[in-house]
């Protein structure tokens, strides 16, 4: 991906400078777990979202595939939730404490369980 480096902070410096000078021109849809629930409404006619996570966010937390996995286990097994991988990068981070700013006021979105059967079923076998 455009945005991964192999140098974390370079990552997430990366990300910022991506959020903070461009805007969304397309959406390249490509192989993985926490892209699985972009069925919705998500896309180039929606110009709120990007807008508000540029004016709101202000901390960014890479989160590889195999701890997206790990995630959607995670919340089925301790708290027998089904969720898609986007609910999966929040409670990792909580989890694996992969943040700075923990034990600060913050919210990780547990949503919903938009997610394939045959995929969900591989990852919690």
């Amino acid at each position: 991906s455009e945005l991964w480096t192999k140098n974390k902070s370079d990552s997430k410096q990366r990300v910022e400078e991506l959020l903070n000078e461009f805007s969304i021109t397309h959406i390249r849809k490509s192989p993985a777990i926490s892209l699985d629930c972009l069925g919705g409404s998500i896309g180039l006619d929606n110009q709120y979202t990007f807008k508000i996570a540029q004016e709101t966010i202000d901390d960014f937390i890479l989160v590889n595939e195999d701890k997206i996995a790990e995630g959607i286990k995670f919340n089925f097994v301790e708290h027998k939730l089904v969720t898609e991988g986007a609910a999966a990068t929040g409670v990792m981070v909580v989890k694996d404490n992969m943040s700075n700013k923990l034990g600060n006021n913050i919210i990780s979105l547990i949503c919903g369980g938009n997610i394939d059967a045959k995929l969900f079923n591989k990852i919690i076998s």
